[in-house]
């Protein structure tokens, strides 16, 4: 086992509070010692280690994304992309394109948001119908709780027959379905879309190499399915996990978590059992995420509670038993308080140890910032929901935008990660900083004009991008900070963010990627 010094580099340790060092020594994957060039030469030269010269680089602890999906991520890197198309027309151009290119017989499209839309309506299967009839198709709205699927799709997954009573396969005025899902209809069909093992080892792979070629040295994995969590395993026999990963289990695993007795901290440092993740409602732009109070653009409607109290309240009660972790996903304010009437049932100190999580917060009262804070909440948000949103003050109406993505608040009174919720958001942390920073300030996003106070500053953000991320996933101990003896997780990028304008913060890159000491990316160890 050789000690290893970086040099000729700046190396910032943590950001709260800032620590700057000229080189950092790196032993048993450990930052060993931190200190000048001249004291991290030294020493190496005495103990006959290796000197790597980073060339006037600064280094950084890698990012951490608390919450996103890894197969979908990976899958999504191959699909079709319809972010920021602005027409079904546009939506039927690139699927006949595609269609053309891909040699798979199930088309699987992701990113389009029928707010940008000229059309001013959800695309429909009869749209899809036109470009494509005699293959499945797939197409998956940027928040991943809607979709549109063809009459193929339809009729090969038998979305009917089996969700005919939901109201969440969407019918016409005559009764017909349009081929838009949502919700538990979608998740389903994702699920029937997951493939075989080998086809999941693959999705999941490609997600890996994305994400440390973005800088990220661990994530959350969210709603992860036993079939996902046994590619994992057998990705790691093979070739060992270059990311750390913090699974949370799919919501229907309830049962099989109490009956197999398992507790927190399943794995080990790579690949580990966290808790459980649980849908109280959906999301903004499907209109699916609960409120206390109709939306202002659509007022014959509150959202949707996509699971029924007594399930949630037996998913409390089980996972908590059992030292897990619960991640609730709560959009809006009435699954808030949902949430936090749960998790109220429970002493302060089941909450504290558990470091049962609120996903979102997308709209959240000031009282309910007080709630959680009392209860010892953790809180994982996603600033880039900012810039995607930008139709938000037309969805729940100016009365109650000061509530919408209120970072500031949260952070200030929450233990708090971020997360991109990808493939929702690039995965790219640097897109994700700057949201923070700037609210769409530059983008024109209405919500910049009115909650201004709630954006944050640099140092806040990297904070909360990398140790704020390590306390959710219960990695504050070994990642977060390059304090000597924790893993030397770090990545070293091209340019230093700290004196740059807030306009080029989104255009750093990564050029190095290291977990335990030892280079990940642009060497990934999958051969």
């Amino acid at each position: 086992m050789v000690v290893r010094g970086f040099i000729n580099c700046k190396v910032y340790s943590k950001f709260k509070p800032l620590r700057v060092y000229g080189g950092l020594a790196v032993f048993g994957g450990k930052v060993a010692y931190l200190g000048s060039e001249e004291e991290i030469t030294s020493l190496i030269n005495r103990l006959g280690g290796d000197l790597v010269d980073l060339r006037g680089r600064i280094v950084m602890p890698g990012f951490i994304d608390s919450h996103l999906h890894l197969t979908s991520l990976g899958r999504g890197l191959k699909s079709l992309d319809l972010r920021g198309v602005k027409s079904i027309k546009e939506v039927k151009d690139l699927l006949r394109e595609f269609a053309l290119k891909s040699n798979n017989y199930w088309l699987v499209g992701h990113g389009w948001d029928h707010e940008l839309f000229e059309e001013r309506r959800l695309i429909n299967r009869s749209d899809l119908d036109e470009v494509v009839s005699d293959r499945p198709t797939v197409l998956t709205r940027i928040c991943l709780h809607l979709a549109v699927l063809n009459s193929k799709a339809l009729e090969m997954l038998r979305v009917n027959e089996r969700f005919g009573s939901s109201p969440n396969l969407v019918r016409d005025s005559n009764g017909v379905p349009t081929g838009v899902v949502r919700e538990e209809v979608l998740e389903e069909v994702i699920n029937d879309l997951r493939g075989d093992v080998n086809s999941l080892i693959d999705d999941l792979i490609e997600g890996i190499k994305h994400l440390l070629s973005n800088g990220i040295t661990s994530v959350g994995f969210m709603n992860c399915h036993i079939d996902e969590f046994y590619a994992l395993q057998l990705i790691k026999l093979k070739y060992g996990l270059p990311i750390r990963i913090g699974v949370y289990l799919s919501g229907k695993y309830v049962d099989l978590i109490s009956n197999l007795g398992i507790v927190r901290g399943l794995g080990d440092d790579h690949l580990k059992i966290l808790g459980i993740k649980v849908f109280i409602d959906g999301s903004l732009g499907a209109r699916t995420a609960l409120l206390s109070e109709p939306y202002y653009d659509e007022p014959n409607t509150y959202g949707v509670q996509v699971t029924s109290e007594e399930e949630l309240s037996k998913v409390l009660k089980v996972i908590t038993g059992h030292k897990l972790q619960v991640a609730a996903h709560a959009i809006g304010d009435r699954a808030v308080d949902m949430a936090l009437k749960f998790y109220s049932s429970l002493s302060s100190d089941d909450v504290g140890e558990c470091r049962h999580r609120i996903e979102h917060m997308s709209l959240v009262k000031d009282e309910q910032i007080v709630q959680a804070s009392r209860l010892g909440v953790v809180a994982v948000v996603q600033p880039r929901f900012v810039i995607s949103d930008w139709w938000v003050v037309d969805r729940v109406g100016l009365s109650r935008v000061k509530y919408v993505y209120a970072f500031n608040k949260i952070s200030s009174n929450l233990p708090t990660g971020f997360s991109s919720d990808a493939p929702v958001e690039p995965a790219n942390p640097w897109e994700t900083i700057y949201a923070a920073i700037t609210r769409g300030e530059y983008e024109a996003v209405p919500l910049s004009k009115y909650t201004g106070g709630e954006s944050l500053n640099l140092l806040d953000a990297l904070h909360i991008h990398t140790y704020g991320s390590a306390y959710t996933l219960f990695l504050d101990d070994i990642a977060g900070t390059l304090d000597v003896g924790k893993q030397a997780d770090f990545i070293v990028v091209d340019r230093n963010p700290l004196e740059l304008d807030v306009k080029e913060v989104r255009k750093i890159r990564i050029l190095e990627t290291y977990v335990n000491g030892v280079k990940v990316y642009p060497h990934q160890n999958f051969n």
